[in-house]
């Protein structure tokens, strides 16, 4: 779907001329790049699967402080870090275990095992001399701005039921607020959503949990 093509449709959906295109396009955008980062998987403890044509892999350099600021473009991790050697390094899933076992100690020596918070990467340890870890990850998806654009990144089977639904369903949440009895357009809107959503995750699989690599990046710790 083209954007312009997915603003009349959500346009059909809320029928309400207040919301301009404008409008519409930076809701549009904002629910792409929310899918693009995952979402929480209703019932489940899981984030919807990372979208494959947004993995890239960026140079970082080590700091003094055993924090690096990831690219700007950075969204979400794909789960490996590679040392300057070429060697895999271990990734924590827990930043809150990460820092329980690693806390603010800043030991000498090439690092050997990172986490994924926020922005930014904390790694240990914290070689003399920079240098430079390859972290691959997911991009930001690139905004729709022309009406001939196309949210590419996105399966194009799912886009009414993730994009237009999860557009449409904000719309009704703030209309139907305060009104007495089940806001019956927001769930309904929800419900595609969330069905698109499991769709998703059928078609590309569940995003997995990350690999810890022993010493010798020869197996890996369960």
């Amino acid at each position: 779907m083209t954007l312009s093509e997915l603003i009349e449709s959500v346009q059909d959906a809320i029928q309400d001329d207040g919301y301009t295109s404008t409008v519409l396009t930076t809701l549009i955008n904002r629910t792409i790049k929310k899918i693009a980062r995952g979402v929480a998987m209703p019932g489940k403890y899981s984030l919807s699967p990372p979208l494959p044509s947004l993995y890239t892999a960026g140079d970082v350099e080590t700091t003094a402080t055993g924090i690096i600021s990831l690219p700007p473009d950075y969204s979400r991790p794909a789960n490996m870090v590679v040392d300057s050697d070429g060697k895999l390094i271990t990734i924590k899933d827990s930043f809150r275990d990460f820092i329980k076992v690693y806390g603010r100690e800043l030991n000498a020596g090439s690092p050997y095992i990172c986490t994924f918070y926020g922005k930014r990467l904390f790694f240990r340890d914290v070689p003399a001399a920079a240098e430079t870890l390859t972290v691959h990850y997911y991009k930001n998806p690139e905004p729709l701005e022309d009406d001939a654009d196309e949210p590419e990144d996105i399966p194009e089977e799912l886009q009414d039921e993730l994009i237009v639904s999860d557009v449409a369903g904000y719309i009704y949440n703030l209309i139907e607020d305060g009104m007495d009895g089940q806001k019956v357009n927001t769930q309904n809107y929800l419900n595609r959503f969330n069905a698109g959503l499991f769709a998703l995750e059928l078609l590309l699989g569940e995003d997995g949990e990350p690999i810890e690599y022993d010493d010798d990046s020869a197996g890996y710790i369960p």
